[in-house]
């Protein structure tokens, strides 16, 4: 048995004792026999997920609060992301003084713990996403080359774009139906020096709220 199934063991074992009950009182309402609950108790074998939902109504526990026990998700639950600010092509990132807390589905908080949101403004990237798509941005996405980041330049200076890197060269590839978008090639090694890749695009939904500026 694993140390889950063994804290499970004694869990019941003890709800039993401070309930006053024997073994031979319990074993009957399972279905089991004495031997059986004695070999369930002492860890000898670990509980049937339907015996442990049975001891818990029994016991008066939560059967979602003994370990290694997952409570199910609820489909289209949600959980919240800060909207931390705007990014706009070849302008400074507008933080919000307050980040508002917006709700995305469980599974992209839970994949994306350090994750937070970004509002776009502008056309750069619209085949991708429209002017006010909020992106969630991964911080601790490795950097592979052709993927969509969000571009931190000369320190305040921020943007959305395809990432193209090369040896000694950055590329950053707008995709827009506005074709006076044009690549960014950078490759000097000082203006290298000065962009931050902050965080991988990897996930977008539309505003719940959309701001007008």
């Amino acid at each position: 048995l694993n140390e889950d199934q063994l804290k499970v063991a004694a869990i019941m074992k003890q709800a039993r004792k401070e309930k006053k009950l024997s073994q031979l009182e319990i074993a009957p309402k399972l279905g089991l026999n004495n031997a059986t609950l004695s070999k369930y108790e002492n860890g000898k074998l670990p509980f049937p997920d339907s015996i442990l939902i049975k001891l818990s109504n029994l016991y008066s526990i939560d059967y979602y609060s003994l370990p290694g026990v997952v409570k199910p998700r609820l489909i289209g639950s949600r959980e919240t992301m800060p909207l931390i600010g705007t990014i706009v092509a070849g302008k400074p990132l507008v933080t919000y003084s307050n980040p508002e807390e917006i709700q995305v589905p469980a599974e992209i908080k839970e994949n994306y713990p350090n994750g937070y949101l970004l509002e776009t403004s502008g056309e750069s990237m619209n085949r991708l996403f429209p002017d006010g798509q909020l992106l969630v941005i991964d911080p601790d996405a490795e950097i592979e080359s052709g993927l969509v980041y969000a571009v931190r330049i000369n320190g305040d200076e921020t943007t959305v774009k395809r990432v193209i890197c090369g040896k000694n060269l950055l590329v950053l590839q707008p995709d827009s139906y506005d074709d006076s978008f044009k690549p960014w090639m950078i490759d000097d090694p000082i203006t290298l020096s000065e962009i931050c890749i902050e965080g991988k695009v990897v996930w977008d939904m539309a505003n719940p709220s959309k701001r007008k500026y």
